[in-house]
């Protein structure tokens, strides 16, 4: 009987690392900017999985995130603020007008800006949505809370954003020095 218990336990596994793995790498490399660290947070992740494959919810997606959310972090590689690549990057000149392109780069980049200055569980929720595209549920399990809960956090961190959207924003380094001393939220 425990044979049987074994195969499905590796049936289900497997079925899990098929169906999610390139979306917890994908989640870790675009916090990290490094495919091996992804890869391994990835690699790090399936083993808490397999380790807890009678724990995990029906939400499989949002806990995998929880799991990689918390991994990531104790990497101790998640300080890297969202708008790092926006800055060493400069808008290319491609085909079309360049001026609205200009203009959607900046617009991304004092998005981008906004959401560095929201405190670490605001971008956590905002980037789970945005990027990830965890339903209700699945957010509700990444943050390990109710549904409920999620939903609220979720507006309080849209209304937050919205906030640093519409107010001046602070020179870039106000923020560095903020966010190197701990100073943030």
């Amino acid at each position: 009987m425990r044979r049987n218990d074994e195969a499905g336990e590796v049936q289900r596994f497997s079925r899990l690392y098929r169906l999610h793995y390139a979306a917890i790498h994908g989640f870790a490399y675009r916090r990290l900017h490094d495919r091996g660290a992804a890869a391994d947070v990835a690699a790090e992740v399936f083993l808490v999985a397999w380790r807890r494959l009678d724990q995990i919810p029906a939400a499989e997606l949002g806990w995998l995130f929880g799991v990689a959310h918390r991994v990531v972090l104790a990497t101790n590689r998640a300080a890297h603020p969202l708008t790092a690549s926006l800055e060493d990057t400069e808008p290319r000149p491609e085909a079309g007008d360049l001026t609205d392109r200009y203009e959607h780069f900046e617009e991304l980049r004092q998005v981008a800006a906004a959401v560095d200055r929201l405190s670490l569980p605001d971008r956590q929720v905002l980037l789970l949505v945005a990027w990830e595209e965890l339903s209700g549920a699945e957010l509700a399990a990444a943050l390990g809370c109710s549904r409920g809960a999620a939903a609220v956090r979720l507006h309080r961190a849209r209304t937050r954003l919205k906030r640093e959207l519409e107010s001046p924003a602070p020179t870039k380094e106000w923020a560095s020095v903020t966010r190197q001393k701990g100073l943030e939220e």
